[in-house]
C-alpha cells in the first residue's frame, strides 16, 4: 500500500495548502488555474513529498521543498516553472527552469505576466493558458516531470549550500 499523501499543493504563495495523494484528478489543478486573475488568485505550486518523510515532519524540521512545479499569472497568461534536481551538474544541485512550447516563437522576453506584486517577462513560447498549464501539472503529478516536447530555459541554479545564482541575465 502506498502513501496517502504524496504531494503538497500551495495556492497564492502558501495562503492555502493541501496534501494530495497519487491518484490522478485533473480538476485539482484545472479548477484553481481557470480562476486565476493575476491579482487575488495568481499562484499554484505542486511539491512532491520525499518518500523518506511526511509533510508534517518537513514542517517540524523546517525543511524546504527543493523540487516543484509552479504557475503564476492569470488564466489566459501564465508562466510555468519547474525546479528539479540535476544531481550536482556543475556547481548546482537543482535548477529552476521556465517551461516553454517548442513550436511557438522564442526570444525576446517581451510578454508580461501580471502578478500581485508586479510582473515577470517571458517569451511568447513560455505563455500558457489554464488548460495547457493543467496538462503540465497533471503530467508532473504522475511522472515528476513536464511532458516530453516542452522546452526548459534555465533561470536559476541552486548550490548545495542553498545559495542561488541567476542563470538568465534577461530574467
Amino acid at each position: 500500500m502506498g502513501r496517502a499523501y504524496t504531494h503538497v499543493v500551495k495556492y497564492n504563495g502558501e495562503v492555502m495548502v493541501d496534501e494530495i495523494g497519487p491518484l490522478p484528478d485533473r480538476e485539482l489543478f484545472a479548477a484553481p488555474l481557470r480562476r486565476f486573475d493575476g491579482r487575488e488568485r495568481w499562484g499554484l505550486g505542486l511539491f512532491p513529498v520525499p518518500e523518506d518523510t511526511t509533510y508534517d515532519e518537513m514542517l517540524a524540521a523546517g525543511r524546504e521543498f527543493t523540487s516543484y512545479l509552479q504557475a503564476g499569472g492569470s488564466a489566459d497568461a501564465l508562466t510555468v516553472e519547474i525546479r528539479k534536481s540535476v544531481g550536482g551538474q556543475g556547481d548546482f544541485q537543482e535548477i529552476r527552469y521556465v517551461v516553454g512550447h517548442p513550436e511557438k516563437s522564442g526570444p525576446p522576453q517581451d510578454v508580461e505576466i501580471a502578478m500581485p506584486n508586479g510582473s515577470v517577462n517571458v517569451t511568447a513560447a513560455e505563455v500558457f493558458d489554464a488548460e495547457e498549464a493543467t496538462d503540465v501539472f497533471d503530467a508532473y503529478h504522475q511522472s515528476g516531470d513536464v511532458p516530453a516536447g516542452f522546452t526548459l530555459r534555465a533561470a536559476q541554479g541552486y548550490r548545495a549550500d542553498g545559495s542561488a545564482v541567476d542563470l538568465d541575465a534577461s530574467d
